[in-house]
């Protein structure tokens, strides 16, 4: 009985990062690395960045990139972390602190504007 091909949805590609030679970067089906010479204008604003840009991609593929190693991938997890850290203090502060004051429907109106704001 002949078996059925299996479907890989990841290719394993050799990226250049800074100084270090190619490493090997597993990268879903449809995501590609530019260089900084292969992405549209309004995306060169550093040209000591080289290569490593995520450019043309649909938003399901958008999701997806948040998972490799790209130029940008520290600060998006960075700013992710950092969200979900202050959204959980925030929640936590609603539903802890303000109740120990004694806060009014008013205050947790303007503390949630605040909290949405700031987020």
């Amino acid at each position: 009985m002949p078996q059925k091909p299996q479907k890989n949805t990841q290719t394993a590609h050799y990226i250049e990062l800074g100084g270090y030679q190619y490493w090997p970067v597993l990268v879903p089906r449809g995501i590609r690395l530019y260089t900084y010479e292969q992405i549209p204008v309004f995306l060169r604003e550093n040209p000591y960045i080289t290569d490593g840009y995520r450019a043309y991609l649909p938003s399901r593929l958008c999701i997806k990139s948040l998972f490799i190693l790209s130029n940008e991938t520290v600060n998006i997890w960075s700013h992710l972390l950092g969200f979900l850290l202050f959204f959980c203090l925030g929640v936590y502060n609603m539903a802890s602190v303000l109740p120990a004051f004694g806060a009014s429907r008013e205050d947790y109106v303007i503390y949630s504007i605040g909290l949405f704001c700031f987020q």
